[in-house]
């Protein structure tokens, strides 16, 4: 219950630092509190305030979650429409109203509990499972956070958690409650089933010609043809301009020495390292390990540290530098190995490092990587030749120049769908084979006018396109005589379908009058007998559809149901034939899993109720007008 509750209560460290997780939302709606609060905050918990800003921070942190998980194409006003700013809102408040408590009860936590706490923290552990102090700083600059702004939320965090601790010791979920929600949910039953096939009844008159043309007149929307354009069109990619590209001996070594990072290893350094709060004292360490005392035994007794926590792993210059700073990298790799550098300063004290081990770099030889790099380089700048021809085309353009007069000049040939509908299929009901591949090509074609002026517009990966509106051809309903094939097979399905239901519901008011099913069927029908339907899943029960097993439970015992068939081919009439209540003592371990959920979602109810009653006791208030007015300047 309690990681549920941990979920609900939207813990701030593991927010910040889970980054790779989307954040999980409260599930608390926030309408039922939502009055008046102070003017220059967005909500009130007690005297504590939850100004704009802290809740600006905290939304972008979010939104910046959503977009690396989804790409930056994840707007602002997406997250708006999603309810993301009211969740964030209400998870800030939520939190707030605990820490009010457990201030109001004396909870806190010690320094220690907070060390364990940052030292444990799978975060914070590296490859071989140790505290790994340069992962800690990298993951607070990532988060925006200070060593000491991490270390009052986690203890905030910590002072949160002994509340809900309590709070789930209390929730406990009566044996009597448990057994008899399981009677109910463990509930199995017997029925029969009887499969009545739309596709079974052949024995339909076809329509007469009457019958045809007043089905067509009555749904002539399902035989109307879309609106069709046909479409002139000029597509240009960076392959294109490949044939054009010349590359010279000097070319392939300049992309080969400008990319040197893609075909090499970096040198890496195993590090182990201390750090001071004080220049001096980082100073008097680092002299007496160059004056030949062990490392090990100065991080002891200068820094209270032990061996298992001055390993910093295995890093590259650029990882050192993203993590430690460019002052740290450089003294790190302008030093020995078996030597130690520093003092060198970062954000997070002076560090004395060792360089334990070296790993050169390994760079691929260019007889091994030369086909790669000249593809490479032949595409580079066949791009930039795709760009030059961009320019030169909207000078064109500009200038008057027709779409043919455009791909005349570099050397192209225009491109030419006779009809198209907005799903890129063509009258006949084919795939327009020749579609660019451009996202927005038949977008931008159905909002073009007929005739108007080509535009250049861009597609993903390095692609341009031009098109032109020859003419559209609007939406008809098709002659009869195009469709009477088509109307004829709707006109049969339907009275299949018809003569389907009709016949389910006559095997439903045969059983109803006391017949056996085996008498109340008809010929053709799938008939399934015994199979045992449950509320829980079972490895016993047998698989059913959705339908068939809602319809199972919705009839009382010796009364039948009838559903549409999960493939919408005909009826389903099910029988019920007996019922069994769920019984804890013959399913032991079924009793014990669900109990475990019940308890779970009882401990939420709990939650869910003492929030309540902390938001009622704290006065929780909100200020809608200027929650409205921040989520509208974020939503821009």
């Amino acid at each position: 219950m309690i990681s549920s509750l941990r979920k609900r209560t939207g813990s701030f460290i593991v927010m910040l630092l889970m980054g790779l997780l989307i954040a999980s939302f409260a599930i608390w709606g926030i309408g039922d509190v939502f009055r008046a609060g102070g003017a220059d905050s967005l909500a009130m918990v007690g005297g504590s305030k939850i100004t704009p800003a802290a809740f600006v921070r905290e939304y972008q942190n979010e939104l910046n979650r959503w977009q690396q998980q989804m790409g930056e194409s994840f707007t602002p006003a997406q997250a708006k429409a999603m309810g993301m700013p009211r969740d964030v809102l209400q998870r800030m408040v939520n939190r707030e109203v605990f820490d009010a408590a457990g201030r109001d009860l004396g909870l806190a936590v010690s320094d220690a509990q907070v060390r364990d706490f940052i030292r444990t923290n799978p975060a914070f552990r590296n490859s071989v499972g140790q505290f790994d102090r340069g992962l800690y700083a990298n993951v607070l600059r990532y988060v925006g956070m200070s060593e000491a702004q991490f270390e009052a939320a986690a203890r905030a965090d910590l002072t949160r958690e002994q509340l809900l601790n309590a709070l789930g010791l209390a929730a406990h979920l009566p044996d009597s409650l448990a057994e008899r929600l399981y009677a109910y949910h463990g509930e199995s039953r017997v029925i029969d089933v009887a499969a009545i096939r739309a596709s079974a009844m052949q024995d339909i008159t076809p329509p007469d010609e009457a019958a045809l043309n007043a089905y067509y007149k009555e749904h002539q929307e399902q035989f109307t043809a879309p609106e069709y354009r046909a479409i002139s069109y000029l597509f240009l990619t960076a392959a294109d301009f490949e044939g054009q590209v010349a590359l010279s001996e000097q070319d392939i070594l300049a992309y080969y020495d400008d990319h040197a990072a893609e075909y090499a290893t970096a040198e890496t350094r195993k590090l182990e390292q201390m750090v001071f709060s004080d220049q001096k004292a980082a100073a008097a360490a680092a002299d007496a390990i160059r004056g030949g005392t062990d490392f090990v035994a100065v991080a002891k007794e200068k820094a209270g540290l032990n061996a298992d926590e001055l390993a910093l792993g295995e890093r590259s210059e650029q990882q050192i530098a993203d993590e430690l700073g460019k002052d740290v990298a450089r003294a790190v790799f302008a030093t020995p190995v078996g030597q130690v550098a520093g003092p060198a300063a970062s954000s997070f004290g002076w560090h004395v490092v060792k360089v334990v081990a070296l790993t050169p770099e390994v760079r691929r030889p260019l007889s091994e990587v030369r086909a790669e790099i000249e593809a490479k380089a032949r595409r580079d700048k066949a791009i930039d030749l795709l760009y030059d021809a961009t320019n030169k085309i909207e000078d064109e353009l500009a200038s008057g120049a027709t779409l043919e007069e455009v791909a005349k000049n570099l050397g192209l040939t225009v491109a030419v769908i006779p009809a198209v509908d907005n799903n890129g299929l063509s009258p006949d009901g084919s795939v327009v084979a020749d579609l660019p591949k451009a996202a927005n090509f038949l977008r931008d074609a159905f909002a073009a006018e007929v005739g108007a002026e080509p535009v250049l517009h861009e597609a993903a990966n390095d692609a341009y396109y031009l098109l032109r509106v020859d003419t559209v051809t609007p939406p008809a309903v098709r002659p009869l005589d195009k469709v009477k094939a088509a109307v004829e097979a709707v006109w049969l399905a339907t009275a299949r379908d018809a003569r389907a239901k009709e016949t389910a519901e006559a095997v439903k008011a045969a059983l109803a009058a006391g017949k056996p099913l085996a008498a109340a069927i008809p010929a053709g029908a799938v008939v399934q007998t015994g199979i045992t339907a449950s509320r829980l899943p079972s490895p016993d029960a047998q698989a059913l559809t959705p339908e068939i097993r809602n319809a199972a439970f919705a009839a009382t015992v010796g009364k039948s149901a009838t559903v549409r068939a999960a493939d919408g081919d005909g009826y389903v009439v099910v029988h019920v034939l007996s019922a069994a209540a769920g019984d804890p003592a013959a399913n032991a371990r079924e009793f014990e899993e669900f109990k475990r959920g019940m308890a779970a979602q009882y401990g939420n109810d709990v939650l869910q109720a003492y929030r309540l009653h902390l938001s009622r006791a704290f006065e929780v208030a909100f200020n809608q007008k200027l929650f409205d007015e921040t989520v509208e300047r974020l939503s821009e």
